[in-house]
């Protein structure tokens, strides 16, 4: 999608539509789409136990371990090379992931909301 300061953008994963702050709506991507896009998420659990004045407290702690499959490198690489998009929005977890890998994220971008309350997001302010 162009975006009205002419910048081309598009949504690499999210379920979810974002709506710009000048009124623009960058669309959802389908189901199918996003369940191939998934990250392989590992996760190690930790109980927590503790008694504080006689309370008892209890809860699980959670360890992501994230690796990002060679289909979803592979959908990376082409829209990296793709001239005609300036940013893809990726989740934060996948920027994260993409940093750890030591991949190329030069036109990668999640999100800058620029109002809490309406979820509406900058079209001119993107977190790297």
């Amino acid at each position: 999608m162009r975006l009205n300061n002419n910048i081309m953008i598009i949504n690499f994963s999210s379920p979810h539509s974002f709506e710009f702050i000048t009124g623009e709506v960058l669309p959802a991507r389908d189901e199918d789409w996003v369940k191939k896009m998934s990250l392989d998420i590992t996760e190690a659990e930790s109980k927590r136990e503790e008694t504080l004045s006689g309370q008892n407290k209890s809860w699980t702690d959670i360890e992501l371990t994230i690796k990002i499959p060679e289909k979803v490198k592979a959908v990376i690489d082409q829209l990296r090379d793709d001239n005609r998009i300036d940013i893809v929005l990726v989740p934060f977890m996948m920027l994260q992931a993409m940093k750890d890998a030591n991949l190329n994220i030069d036109k990668f971008r999640t999100i800058r909301v620029a109002d809490r309350i309406s979820k509406k997001i900058y079209s001119d302010r993107f977190c790297k």
